[in-house]
């Protein structure tokens, strides 16, 4: 059943999340309601973020949620059990088969900040080899109890919001999000003695991006001149949430005159109201989310009519 916000009095699907009367009356606030400064509701009584139970696990969950808008019936999935479901399937774009197996060259090409990548061949269920990358927590974080959970909620996050961009502004070079997979380690890998991964360990696939690649943006503000879509898109995704800010663009934008020309990236980092998106998550609490660099962003903005980046 839908239900409409008493401040607002806007309409919602029984889908979307709301704060809720904890006395149950009839009085239901939507999130941007909620979150408008120095706002107080005119109920007496306290209003509770609503919860819901998973679908597929069947645990009460608050907060984000997967849900089919078109069932007539309510579904909602928690990430973690999204994830699982996608562990099952192909993170290619090309239908070719879920991941089989795996050879890797246990040494890094590349490494981040808490993450080192590896080449991998991946075998396909219909028994061809793709070029995939293989990422896994440097053993400081490892240890630390680091989950690769999140780094694949944060793809999904970044891959979602990208769809909503591509369709609302349809760019001649649309933005695409590699998503990864979790795999787990069916045996240890060592090099030189000493443990590169360990049987068990949770990592990430995905196919491997051909090109030069870039650094479109970081998680601190720096913005790369010359490239209007990349900063527009981490300016969509905080109109459409007002509470995160998807950055850390990186990958390879493709330009060769076909249906393929696009930006392919990787590694996105969320910046949040909440700093509840892993270790990458570097929001301040003085300013918000959209701060220090992030200003320019409403340079490359303007022609969509964005300009109260705050």
């Amino acid at each position: 059943m839908d239900w409409t916000c008493d401040s607002c009095k806007k309409s919602f699907s029984s889908n979307e999340a709301r704060w809720r009367c904890c006395s149950k009356c009839d009085f239901d606030h939507c999130t941007p309601c909620i979150k408008k400064v120095d706002y107080k509701p005119k109920h007496p009584h306290t209003l509770a973020y609503v919860s819901y139970k998973c679908s597929e696990c069947g645990e009460n969950s608050v907060g984000d949620r997967v849900y089919c808008p078109t069932c007539k019936v309510t579904y909602d999935a928690c990430y973690r059990c999204v994830l699982r479901k996608i562990t099952a399937k192909d993170a290619t774009l090309n239908g070719s088969g879920s991941v089989k197996s795996i050879s890797v060259n246990a040494t890094p090409f590349a490494s981040g900040a808490t993450r080192d990548a590896f080449k991998v061949e991946a075998t396909m269920e219909d028994g061809k080899k793709q070029p995939y990358v293989l990422k896994a927590f440097k053993p400081k974080f490892f240890n630390a109890g680091m989950e690769m959970d999140i780094v694949v909620k944060i793809h999904l996050k970044a891959y979602e919001l990208a769809l909503e961009f591509n369709k609302e502004m349809q760019l001649n070079h649309p933005i695409i999000f590699k998503r990864p997979i979790l795999h787990t380690m069916s045996t240890t890998v060592e090099k030189d003695g000493k443990p590169v991964f360990v049987k068990g360990e949770k990592v990430a696939l995905e196919p491997f991006i051909h090109g030069e690649y870039e650094k479109f943006s970081s998680n601190s503000g720096f913005i790369l001149d010359g490239y209007t879509a990349p900063g527009v898109f981490t300016h969509f995704t905080w109109h459409k949430t007002q509470e995160l800010i998807v950055c850390d663009l990186q990958g390879v934008r493709q330009i060769k005159g076909n249906e393929h020309d696009a930006y392919y990236f990787t590694d996105p980092a969320i910046n949040s109201l909440k700093q509840n998106w892993g270790p990458t998550d570097r929001r301040r609490q003085s300013d918000g989310p959209t701060r220090d660099g992030y200003g320019a962003v409403t340079t490359v903005c303007s022609f969509v009519g964005w300009n109260d980046v705050r």
